[in-house]
C-alpha cells in the first residue's frame, strides 16, 4: 500500500512540474481557457472551482462531493472519454447541433459571458453580429458551415493525432494552448496570440511567430506580396486608411498592411485543402483540389490582367481608388480574406463582408456581388457580353478555385 501511495505522489508531483510546459513554450495558463490574469479569465463552468481549473472540462472522478455535476444525463452520464464532463462528439452527420453533440458547445454558445463573432465582424469590422457564438455559426441552415463529422472523418484518416474519439474542433484548435487574439469589435488585437494550430502540428500554435525567433508564420512571408483588405469604414481614396485585421489606420506601405500581423492562413488551410487531398463533403460531394502555389489566380500564380475588368483598391498600384489595375505586382490572398472558418449565411463559407463591403451570396455560382468588392467587372467585353449581374460565374471552367482566369 505504501508503494502505491508513493507512486501516486510521484505522479502528482510530475504533473505539477511538467504540466505547464507541455506544449513547446506555450503553457495552459497562457491559453484562453487557462488564463488567470484578472481582467481576462479562463474557462468557468462550475462555481466550486477557480477560473481556468482543469475540472471545468475534466471530471477526474465523475463527481463533486459524491455527486456528478450537470450535464449528467444520456451520453453525459458517468465517465466519458478523456475524462470529459460530457461526450466529446456525438458523430452527428449534419446540423442542427445541440450542446450534447459537442462538448465545446456547452460554453461556446449564446448566453455566455463572452462572445465569438464571425471573422467578418471580429477582423473585418462588420456591424452584423450574427452569429454571436460558435455553435450558432455551425447551425446556419440556409448558408454553409464546416460539417463537423466531415472534419473528424478526414482528420482521423490523415494524422495519428486524431482518432474516432477526438473532437472535430481540435483539428484546427488545441484547447490547451489556444489563445484569444482579438477582442474586437470593441477590444484590442494582439498578433502574438493565436487560436489556431495546424492539424499536422497539433502541439504548437500557428500564426503567433513573426519570424523573430523561428520562421515567420504570417502573411508577410510571401515574396509575391500580401495586401490587407479594407476594414469597414475605410476611405478607399485615402492613404492611410483602415485595414484588416485590427481596423487601424495604416499606410499602404506599412508592414501591417503587408501582413506582418496576420497568420499565414494559406499554409494553415492547405494542410487539408490542397492539390492532393481528396475531401468528401456531406453537402458538396468531393471538394475541388486547391493548388495555391501554381493553380490559382488568387494564389501565387501570376494574375493576368485583361479587358474584362480592373482591380479595386487596395489592390491598385498606389493602394487607392485610382482605377488603375495592378499589372507589375501580384498579390497572394489569405483564405480568410474571402471565407469564414465556421459558418456563413453565404454559400461556400463566403464572408458576409469583404474588403469593407457587405455581400450576400445565396445562389451557387452567382458570384458577381461578391467579386465586385475587389474587382470592377466590364460586362461589355467578348467574354462577358452575354452575361448579367445575375449570371452564373463558375460555368465553363471560369471563375472558381483552379480556374486560370
Amino acid at each position: 500500500m505504501n508503494n502505491l501511495k508513493t507512486i501516486f505522489l510521484c505522479l502528482a508531483i510530475l504533473m505539477f512540474l511538467v504540466g505547464g510546459v507541455s506544449y513547446a513554450g506555450t503553457t495552459y495558463l497562457d491559453s484562453a481557457h487557462g488564463t488567470q490574469n484578472g481582467a481576462i479569465t479562463g474557462v468557468k463552468r462550475l462555481s466550486v472551482y477557480t477560473d481556468g481549473h482543469c475540472a471545468h472540462c475534466h471530471e477526474q472522478h465523475a463527481s463533486i462531493a459524491g455527486t456528478e455535476p450537470d450535464p449528467k444525463t444520456s451520453d453525459a452520464a458517468g465517465p466519458d472519454k478523456f475524462c470529459l464532463f460530457a461526450d466529446n462528439f456525438s458523430g452527428k452527420v449534419t446540423n442542427l447541433y445541440t450542446q450534447s453533440d459537442n462538448a465545446c458547445f456547452y460554453c461556446h454558445r449564446t448566453g455566455m459571458a463572452f462572445v465569438n463573432y464571425s471573422y467578418s465582424s471580429t477582423f473585418g469590422g462588420s456591424s452584423d453580429v450574427t452569429p454571436a457564438s460558435i455553435m450558432d455559426a455551425f447551425n446556419i441552415i440556409s448558408g454553409s458551415y464546416h460539417n463537423l463529422n466531415d472534419v473528424l472523418n478526414f482528420a482521423k484518416g490523415q494524422w495519428p493525432t486524431f482518432t474516432a474519439d477526438s473532437n472535430p474542433c481540435s483539428a484546427c484548435h488545441n484547447v490547451h494552448i489556444a489563445q484569444r487574439s482579438c477582442g474586437k469589435p470593441t477590444g484590442s488585437y494582439d498578433p502574438t496570440k493565436s487560436a489556431i494550430s495546424r492539424p499536422s502540428d497539433h502541439g504548437n500554435l500557428w500564426g503567433n511567430d513573426d519570424g523573430t525567433v523561428n520562421f515567420s508564420e504570417r502573411m508577410d512571408a510571401y515574396t509575391f506580396g500580401y495586401r490587407a483588405p479594407f476594414y469597414v469604414g475605410a476611405t478607399p481614396t485615402a492613404d492611410p486608411t483602415l485595414h484588416e485585421p485590427d481596423g487601424e489606420s495604416r499606410l499602404i506601405s506599412s508592414n501591417e498592411v503587408k501582413g506582418i500581423n496576420l497568420p499565414d492562413y494559406v499554409t494553415f488551410c492547405t494542410d487539408c485543402h490542397n492539390a492532393t487531398n481528396s475531401i468528401t463533403s456531406q453537402a458538396l460531394g468531393t471538394l475541388k483540389f486547391i493548388n495555391w502555389a501554381t493553380g490559382d489566380q488568387h494564389g501565387k500564380t501570376n494574375g493576368a490582367g485583361s479587358a474584362d475588368g480592373d482591380l479595386n483598391a487596395p489592390y491598385t498600384s498606389d493602394g487607392k481608388s485610382t482605377g488603375t489595375q495592378v499589372d507589375a505586382t501580384d498579390f497572394v490572398l489569405s483564405c480568410m480574406d474571402c471565407h469564414e472558418p465556421h459558418g456563413s449565411s453565404n454559400k461556400y463559407l463566403l464572408r458576409t463582408t469583404v474588403n469593407g463591403t457587405a455581400v450576400s451570396i445565396t445562389t451557387t455560382g452567382v458570384w458577381y456581388d461578391f467579386c465586385i468588392a475587389c474587382h470592377s467587372v466590364n460586362l461589355s467585353t467578348t467574354n462577358h457580353v452575354s452575361l448579367t449581374t445575375a449570371s452564373t460565374c463558375n460555368g465553363a471552367g471560369c471563375h472558381n478555385h483552379g480556374s486560370n482566369f
